[in-house]
């Protein structure tokens, strides 16, 4: 099943639980019931793998909506008890947990998913608040040799380990897949490999309040939150040219909000080639609307 359709239109943001709610029986290990299968959206691209042991199944969805490492993690099941835990995650042997901001609870009838955005970068390389360092490819593809599996904490009411096997074969996949989309964006894959600046946000904290400030009156009505994954396209002036929301991922009410608010408040520092010249890019974000 895909995610994105079973649960993508109910969302709430997850809240910390007390300490005392914290503990959980010992990880339960999940082997894979399916290979990866890469999926070519017309927005995004996903890899997707099914697990299972004998307590239960689950699905494994890794999205980009463009190059990079970073990516949003989807996992839900349907044979799971759920969990309102803050999720934490860490990779292969690692021993240092990384607590992602902003994580959404989902649900759909028996479905229940946990989702938020991570990359396979150790946790030490994962600020929360600041803007993550240049991750050399070297660095980035022994890493994803390393790492063989995923665990993560909260969402469910057991500690989950899947077993992915090694991550490389399956990201260089993704990467094929997000060139191509870089390709139909009208960009130079090869150009924007090579930036010395991305694009930068000017002054984000102030026209993000903006966009949140007008929350869908409809959504509001029902009491819905939701979260919403944009791309902008942004010319060598730093001005957004066209906004698309990962469609199926939340109702649309707040797809045209968030797109509509990024589209009148958000400015940015034009991206710069290799050479340092102004040219097009583009910039992905999540916008997470929550019901006060």
């Amino acid at each position: 099943m895909n995610l994105a359709n079973a649960l993508g239109l109910l969302a709430a943001p997850l809240a910390a639980a007390p300490a005392a709610a914290q503990a959980v029986e010992p990880l339960l290990l999940m082997n894979p019931t399916t290979g990866w299968s890469v999926d070519y959206a017309e927005d995004s691209c996903v890899l997707r793998r099914s697990f299972g042991s004998g307590e239960g199944t689950a699905l494994l969805e890794l999205r980009q909506g463009g190059p990079g490492d970073s990516y949003e993690l989807t996992l839900g099941s349907d044979t799971l008890a759920s969990a309102r835990r803050t999720p934490r995650v860490y990779h292969g042997t690692d021993t240092d947990w990384y607590e992602p901001a902003r994580p959404s609870l989902l649900s759909s009838g028996n479905w229940h998913a946990v989702r938020f955005n991570d990359s396979l970068r150790p946790a030490a390389l994962k600020p929360k608040d600041e803007a993550w360092p240049v991750w050399p490819n070297e660095d980035r593809d022994a890493r994803e040799t390393a790492v063989d599996q995923i665990t993560i904490a909260g969402g469910f009411e057991r500690d989950l380990t899947l077993r992915t096997g090694r991550m490389h074969a399956p990201m260089d996949a993704l990467r094929v897949c997000t060139r191509e989309l870089v390709t139909r964006w009208g960009l130079d894959p090869d150009v924007q490999d090579t930036l010395s600046r991305r694009v930068t946000p000017i002054q984000q904290a102030g026209w993000t309040r903006q966009m949140l400030n007008a929350y869908p009156l409809d959504m509001l009505r029902k009491g819905k939150s939701g979260r919403v994954a944009i791309r902008l396209l942004v010319d060598v002036n730093g001005k957004p040219t066209q906004c698309v929301a990962t469609k199926g991922m939340a109702e649309p009410s707040f797809e045209t909000a968030a797109c509509s608010g990024a589209m009148r408040y958000a400015r940015f520092e034009p991206a710069l080639d290799a050479g340092g010249q102004p040219v097009a890019s583009y910039w992905l974000t999540t916008i997470l609307y929550s019901v006060p």
